[in-house]
């Protein structure tokens, strides 16, 4: 399932987001020789990145003097400069954001989703949405996952990607455009296995934070964090079938890094929501987007309706969504799970 490739020429991409793993996988692939159009939505984004080289909001750190991205404030400007498209936007805006580009815009051009989430009211994943919604081939569709916080990746420190899509030729060419001597790929054509599997990591990090939140221990996280495994694992060998090894990094690694990391904000959102914040202060107050939020009724919905068992995701449901109290959700949770 797992092919290495060697480095081919250099191309051309257009980037759709301004966060920070816009910025990260920004800075990579102009590090890496990649001529990058970046659309940019946020105006005081923007304005940062024409006027000092760096973006106001996210990874302040990173400074593109002399690296030089070609700015857009109008997607549909910046789709029309490349045939490749990278999206970075939260899978809750990807509809706004994609709103005023008509399918024919997307004629021919590969889409590269690096989205981490689910369209919430449609209960699909991104690219799902692009090939139902926007008619992009699934032959034109990828999606990056593993491992990877955005802060780690502009500090060069070594992480793991997977490229996946159908099309193992747009597959390898992407994971040679992000490979460099601090980030390793491999290519599988598990493409919809890895965007279930990244979205039901995210929701496993809130549990863990709100675990965290209401003073449970190390002991319970390695617990939750098995049976968060098992679960996600569950899910994908009803929902999408497939030959596929766990226990590597895009899955296993990723759900793992989300649980524990200092930068994880799934599970850093999840944290306040078991110390007693509302939704509503929590997603304030990180000025950040907890994926899992997002993804958690839709992947609660879906898990009904092909009777799969989901008891972590259940319980995070009920809590954001279904108004249950934390505590009494969770002593419930840890009661099942025996």
């Amino acid at each position: 399932m797992h092919r290495r490739y060697q480095k081919k020429m250099s191309k051309k991409i257009t980037i759709t987001g301004d966060g920070s793993w816009a910025t990260a996988l920004a800075y990579v692939l102009l590090k890496n020789g990649t001529e990058v159009i970046w659309h940019i939505r946020t105006p005081e984004i923007l304005e940062s990145l024409k006027k000092n080289n760096f973006n106001s909001h996210y990874l302040r750190f990173i400074h593109f003097n002399g690296l030089r991205p070609t700015l857009c404030a109008s997607l549909n400007d910046a789709i029309s400069q490349s045939n490749q498209l990278l999206v970075v936007v939260p899978a809750a805006f990807i509809q706004e954001v994609f709103h005023p580009v008509a399918p024919s815009m997307l004629k021919d051009k590969q889409i590269i989703s690096v989205t981490k989430g689910l369209i919430p009211d449609k209960q699909i994943t991104p690219c799902t949405f692009f090939n139902e919604y926007l008619q992009v081939s699934p032959e034109n569709l990828a999606f990056v996952s593993g491992p990877s916080h955005a802060e780690e990746v502009a500090e060069e420190k070594s992480t793991f990607l997977g490229v996946f899509s159908q099309n193992t030729e747009l597959a390898g060419e992407f994971a040679d455009m992000l490979r460099n001597t601090f980030i390793n790929t491999i290519v599988s054509s598990d493409i919809s296995g890895a965007e279930y599997a990244s979205a039901m990591k995210n929701v496993m990090a809130i549990a863990a934070g709100i675990c965290h939140g209401l003073g449970y221990g190390d002991n319970f996280s390695a617990v939750l964090a098995a049976y968060a495994s098992r679960e996600i694992r569950d899910f994908l060998n009803i929902a999408v079938p497939a030959e596929r090894d766990f226990n590597t990094f895009p899955y296993l690694g990723d759900l793992l890094v989300t649980l524990y990391s200092q930068h994880s904000r799934n599970r850093i959102f999840g944290n306040m929501i078991g110390r007693g914040y509302t939704i509503k202060a929590a997603q304030m107050e990180m000025e950040m987007i907890a994926e899992g939020y997002y993804a958690c009724a839709a992947l609660s919905e879906t898990a009904r309706r092909l009777n799969i068992s989901v008891p972590v995701c259940n319980a995070v449901n009920n809590i954001l969504y279904k108004n249950a109290e934390p505590r009494s959700e969770i002593q419930q949770l840890v009661f099942n799970l025996r």
